[in-house]
């Protein structure tokens, strides 16, 4: 095998320029390891040259570590391998056709169950070791049973953000805790580089003796899980496979990719994220099942967990909604999913921002005293988007204007987007004639009736 020690194969799934995005194809590629730095941008350029769009690829193993899962490839490797050259430094062949299962009108492929939080009353007559540390409830949905139903033990390991956790201690010291096993999502130069700003994994599971004795449980869970999970620093994934098999797992939804620029990190380990993500996500049948490891009837997690406003959500797959057959393929980093998941979250920050400046400076029209305004503050941005309106700073203005005039975009005359594409003017300056002729209208009639 010397011949091969050099070399790196990986999976990686494609679709093809002018076929529907709903035909995916799985490839084999084959590369030199010394050309391994600039990885996706080097099968992204051998693909396109083949009229192949590149879309995720899973992580690269050796030779020999490939074959010892997919020993039925071992002739496709061989002769990958025998492709490859100093003029030549990545082959690839085609291994599957992947079509995405049509979806269901209507089913949802993730049941979430909410439960309200009490809060912890504190016992004066009891040593604070044996003091109850967690909710009842949360606790129970957390660390039981300890088996699940086909007899393995079943392990709760909590997503931690470094940076969350840090503004929450006060100190990054996940590298150096001997209380709990810790894993960094992220590998190599990431995980040097970024080890403060990280996500890790936490095994945070409980025995029988330590589920029902407090003053057994370790530090981390008296000290610091109360505080990550008020600070909504923390979720918790439960399942039957061990800490490394989970991190594989999770690794291979780590970046994204948005409106075609370089794959960036897909915060799904924050709560924040999480909440808006899994919502969105479970009338997606063929990405619920990649992401809770679905197949062959079992997935290999079983629930997602995480605080919301006044209880906690539980997400568990709804196994008998997916199709028993469906190829799931990899984890696209150009996924419309999360890329949609992605600009709704900076829409939604910017409102955060942008809201309260409203509020305080201007006057509402009358008729939106009663309209839920985050909601039209979204679809106005979104109208606006689509107009090329883009910048914060034109979006305020105009966003500003029919705040106080009730004028949205969708009711705006055709000469507003007219002026908008056609003329050669900042879209501040576009932005600032908009909103003064909005809020001239209010002064002396509407721009257009509503029953336009």
């Amino acid at each position: 095998m010397n011949a091969f020690e050099s070399l790196l194969l990986l999976n990686c799934e494609a679709m093809k320029k002018g076929e529907s995005v709903d035909n995916r194809y799985q490839l084999l590629v084959a590369i030199n390891s010394d050309t391994h730095y600039q990885l996706d941008e080097l099968i992204n350029e051998a693909l396109r040259e083949q009229d192949y769009l590149f879309l995720y690829s899973e992580q690269p193993l050796s030779f020999t570590e490939y074959l010892q899962h997919n020993s039925d490839r071992q002739d496709i490797a061989v002769n990958l391998s025998k492709q490859l050259s100093e003029e030549q430094p990545i082959a690839f062949t085609q291994t599957a056709i992947l079509h995405d299962i049509n979806q269901k009108e209507g089913i949802e492929y993730l049941i979430t169950s909410e439960y309200p939080i009490e809060p912890l009353k504190e016992q004066q007559d009891v040593p604070f070791w044996e003091q109850p540390w967690i909710d009842n409830a949360l606790k129970e949905l957390l660390f039981q049973p300890l088996h699940s139903s086909d007899g393995d033990p079943l392990k709760t390991y909590a997503l931690v953000d470094a940076t969350l956790y840090t503004q929450v201690r006060g100190v990054f010291d996940l590298d150096l805790r001997t209380d709990v096993v810790v894993k960094c999502l992220f590998k190599g130069k990431a995980q040097e580089q970024l080890k403060a700003a990280a996500p890790y994994v936490i095994d945070v599971s409980l025995d029988e003796s330590n589920y029902s004795d407090n003053s057994r449980i370790s530090k981390f869970h008296r000290d610091q899980f109360p505080s990550l999970w008020q600070r909504d620093a923390i979720l918790f994934v439960k399942t039957s496979i061990d800490i490394d098999q989970l991190c594989d797992h999770l690794r291979r939804f780590t970046k994204i990719s948005i409106d075609e620029k370089k794959p960036q990190f897909f915060r799904f380990w924050d709560p924040a994220v999480a909440r808006d993500y899994f919502k969105h996500l479970k009338a997606h049948q063929q990405r619920v099942a990649k992401w809770f490891g679905y197949e062959q009837g079992e997935a290999l997690i079983k629930e997602i967990i995480y605080r919301g406003y006044n209880d906690f959500s539980c997400i568990k797959l709804q196994s008998q909604n997916i199709a028993p057959n469906i190829s799931v393929g990899g984890f696209s980093s150009n996924s419309y999913i999360e890329q949609q998941i992605f600009k709704r979250r900076a829409i939604d920050k910017f409102i955060d921002q942008i809201a309260p400046w409203i509020q305080a400076n201007f006057i509402a029209h009358e008729s939106l005293e009663s309209e839920d305004l985050n909601a039209f503050y979204h679809h106005q941005i979104t109208q606006l988007s689509s107009l090329g309106i883009r910048s914060k700073r034109a979006v305020s203005f105009i966003l500003a204007a029919i705040y106080q005039t009730n004028h949205p975009v969708e009711i705006w005359h055709e000469s507003f987007a007219n002026f908008i594409q056609q003329t050669e003017m900042s879209q501040e300056m576009k932005a600032q004639q908009i909103a003064e002729t909005l809020i001239q209208s209010l002064i002396e009639e509407p721009i257009n009736e509503r029953g336009d």
